[in-house]
Order: structure tokens, then C-alpha cells, then sequence
């Protein structure tokens, strides 16, 4: 409402008009609590990452089973410098992570999230969003990785489908996700389809690691692929 001291807006400036639109709760809620989570399932929280996390995100990570369904930029080994390198990025919105949105010029809101057990706030592994650029500049991809002890457990699938909920409605001009899956790991690929992901094509031998040659699988979704329920990510 005009006037509202509460209400968090931005400016959209062109030629001929001048507009003043809220920006979405997830930029004000950053504002006010940036450590909140995001989403608070029956099997998981996602919340940014702290420095505190970086023993435990070291001694989750460490594994070559979970590095061969990574990219390389992805240590393996994983000591804890790594932990807490990745976690100084993740938690700076002034670098890469912080992205200038057509309608929203200046979010300060993390792209990277630790996911933690909400039993006892263990530590089960990460999911976050990689801007694309140029034409593709409204595109993100989406990567995820799960802590071997909390395999099978129905975690990722449960948490992949609020999180894209939760990533078109934090971004409003945000028209597609995407996800690249190797062609060997059948388990993520069945979670971004359960999540409403098509896969859109297969990148003939685009993959190469650890000695071996693999397709890759390229999954989508855009926002009128998004199940209604998910949307209500919380």
C-alpha cells in the first residue's frame, strides 16, 4: 500500500514510464533475517550455509561417489579449505551469487543453500542455482548434491520439487530451470522427473571424466511446468 513503511520496492525506469513494483517476501525476509531458512520439509531444512558448517560440510562432501555426479570445479578430494571457500561464496551476495534481475536491479538474496537434517540439524548436503548468461540470462541451472548416509531416504526428490517452487517465486522474471544430469546417474534423473522436469534432449558425448566418455542429459522446466502445489513451498 502506498505510503507502507514495510513494503520494499523497486523502480523500473524506460523511455516513456515510470513503475514501482514490490519485490517479492524472499528479498524482504533476506533483509530481516538473512540466516532464516528457505524451506522447512518433513525431511530436510534448507537454509544459507555458515561458517560453522565447514567440518561437517567437508566430511559429507569427501566422497568419490558423490564427486563422479559433480563437475570438476566440485574438489575431490574435499578438504575443509574447500568447505570454507565454498561457503565465503555462497554467502557473498555481492559476487556472482548476487544476481541483476531485469525487474529486480539489485537482490541480495543467496543462490547456494545447505540442507540440513531437521531432526537434529545434521548436516545431509547442498542445492543451488547457476545464473546462465546472455540470450540464456533468464535461464538457471540446477545442481544438487546429498551426503551418502542420507541416500535412499527420499530427501532430494521431496526437496527438489518445493525448491523449484520456491525459485520461480523468488524470481519473478526467471523463465526456465535447468538441469544437466549424466547419462550413468538414473537416480537424478528420476528425481527431476518426479519433480515435473522434461527431459529436453541428449548431448551426444559431452561429458568427460575420470577417463570416461558420457552423454549428458539436459532436463527443463518453466514455470507453467510447475506443479500448483509446489508453489506453496513452504
Amino acid at each position: 500500500m502506498p505510503g507502507d513503511p514495510n513494503l520494499i520496492t523497486t523502480t523500473i525506469m524506460s523511455s516513456a514510464t515510470q513503475t514501482t513494483i514490490p519485490k517479492p517476501e524472499e528479498y524482504q525476509r533476506l533483509q530481516l533475517d538473512p540466516f532464516k531458512p528457505i524451506l522447512t520439509l518433513s525431511r530436510s531444512i534448507t537454509r544459507p550455509y555458515q561458517p560453522s558448517d565447514a567440518d561437517a560440510l567437508a566430511e559429507k562432501a569427501n566422497s568419490p561417489l558423490i564427486a563422479r555426479n559433480m563437475r570438476n570445479a566440485f574438489p575431490s578430494p574435499y578438504t575443509c579449505d574447500d568447505a570454507k571457500s565454498w561457503i565465503q561464496l555462497a554467502t557473498t551476495t555481492t559476487s556472482d551469487n548476487a544476481v541483476k534481475h531485469a525487474f529486480l536491479p539489485d537482490p541480495s538474496v543467496y543462490l547456494n543453500y545447505a540442507i540440513v537434517s531437521p531432526k537434529d540439524g545434521s548436516f545431509l548436503g547442498g542445492i543451488g542455482l547457476r545464473p546462465l548468461t546472455d540470450i540464456e540470462h533468464r535461464t538457471f541451472e540446477l545442481g544438487y548434491w546429498l551426503a551418502e548416509d542420507a541416500w535412499g531416504q527420499g530427501i532430494m526428490s521431496e526437496l527438489v520439487q518445493k525448491f523449484v517452487g520456491w525459485a520461480f517465486h523468488t524470481f519473478p522474471d526467471l523463465l526456465r530451470l535447468e538441469a544437466n544430469v549424466y547419462d550413468y546417474n538414473i537416480k537424478s534423473s528420476r528425481v527431476l522427473a518426479s519433480a515435473g522436469f522434461r527431459q529436453d534432449g541428449i548431448r551426444r558425448s559431452a561429458g568427460a571424466k575420470d577417463g570416461k566418455i558420457f552423454d549428458m542429459l539436459v532436463f527443463g522446466m518453466i514455470g507453467s511446468d510447475v506443479q500448483a502445489e509446489n508453489y506453496d513451498y513452504q
